[in-house]
């Protein structure tokens, strides 16, 4: 019989605890809890839910436990588990879940598989990564190498260990890749293991930072940067000189090859995308050529979208000094564009409509006022040129300016 011991996270943004968070935390150990897999996430596909003794959804199994507790489900041959909740942390919500497993046989070493990921093929240009990226790569570098020294440290070099540990946190959640997500659950691990008291706060930071409850509250700081590498001078510049060397709708079926449909989720919704890509464990290298791909994709097409933009306006302005036939021709043809693009020239359709309108009104006057002379004509009355020249519509034409 082996005993488990799993972090359940994510409390304080269960709709179930709304408004009893602390009250849950205070009475919940020495109660019963339940995990059981989440069929159907979209996110996290590996995702465990749990719950508690009365039956609500109180949170998720921590990232870093999710290989044991997937282990000890497969070892179970059970579709959850029950146990019970041994401690809780008020300061920083989570609970400590334990449960007996008769026969364990360590923790699933295969919830990730990265191999989809790295046969996916991709041809197109690849962006140079960010400063952020690289200087992540010097300071794990540097934690490795000061950890070495450990035994050397002086005072100082421990403060300045736990601030170099701390800036790592900060800005290593920009790097949303599988490897940077499994190098902070063994970092965690290792200053941990240093039993050092100056540590603790920092690798607990670093753990809530990017456990489940961390990732579900940062995926707007993360979308903001790709944004920025994606639309930046740098890589506007970059992409446009080697459009010519790349067939931009080559490249645009590449993407839609990716694993999970996530160009897809890219495009109709950049948050959810975000979110997702969290939970996927996908190459750094591999993800970097996507992103680079999304972006040559986005501003080549952006640039010819611009191109034709013109184009169409330019269109309207030669279209309105024409005649009513000329211009209906033009409406006609942008109409069919407008609606094959996603009507992005609604407002140059309504520029072209609009004066369409007054020309057609412009036109209809002197027509107008024919037949009144017609008509006028037509009794053989010639008196009748003084009530013609008293007629309220013609005296409102002629006096136009």
């Amino acid at each position: 019989m082996t005993v488990l011991k799993l972090h359940i996270v994510g409390i304080p943004y269960r709709t179930d605890l709304e408004g009893c968070v602390s009250k849950f935390l205070a009475d919940a150990p020495g109660h019963a809890m339940t995990i059981r897999p989440q069929h159907g996430n979209d996110h996290d596909k590996t995702a465990i839910r749990a719950y508690d003794w009365k039956g609500r959804f109180v949170g998720f199994v921590s990232q870093k436990d999710l290989p044991i507790a997937w282990g000890a489900l497969r070892d179970s041959g059970k579709e959850s588990l029950r146990g019970m909740i041994v401690s809780t942390n008020i300061e920083h919500p989570c609970a400590l879940f334990e449960c007996m497993v008769p026969e364990y046989n360590g923790p699933a070493t295969d919830l990730y598989s990265q191999k989809p990921f790295l046969n996916w093929k991709y041809s197109g240009p690849i962006l140079n990564q960010p400063d952020e990226l690289d200087n992540l790569d010097f300071m794990r570098g540097e934690i490795r190498d000061r950890l070495q020294e450990r035994a050397d440290w002086s005072e100082d070099d421990l403060l300045d260990f736990v601030e170099l540990v701390r800036r790592f946190s900060v800005n290593s959640k920009f790097d949303i890749s599988g490897e940077m997500n499994d190098y902070r659950k063994n970092l965690i691990q290792r200053l941990r293991d240093t039993g050092l008291e100056e540590l603790e706060e920092v690798t607990e930071e670093l753990e809530m930072a990017f456990g489940r409850t961390g990732r579900e509250v940062m995926g707007g700081v993360v979308l903001d940067f790709w944004m920025k590498q994606i639309r930046s001078q740098e890589s506007i510049k970059y992409l446009m000189v080697h459009s010519r060397e790349y067939d931009v709708n080559a490249i645009d079926s590449e993407l839609e090859q990716f694993p999970e449909s996530m160009y897809y989720v890219w495009k109709e919704n950049r948050d959810k995308f975000i979110s997702k890509v969290l939970y996927l464990h996908i190459p750094r290298e591999v993800l970097w050529r996507f992103v680079s791909g999304i972006a040559f994709v986005e501003i080549v097409k952006g640039k010819s979208r611009g191109d034709q933009a013109i184009k169409v306006s330019e269109l309207v302005d030669s279209a309105v000094s024409m005649g009513v036939g000329s211009m209906k021709e033009a409406e006609l043809l942008i109409s069919r564009l407008n609606d094959n693009c996603g009507h992005i020239y609604d407002g140059e359709l309504k520029r072209l409509r609009g004066a369409l309108n007054e020309k057609i009104a412009k036109e209809a006057e002197p027509r107008k006022i024919g037949q009144l002379i017609d008509k006028q004509l037509n009794l053989g009355d010639i008196s009748g040129f003084k009530a013609l020249l008293e007629n309220d519509e013609l005296k409102k034409y002629l006096t136009k300016e």
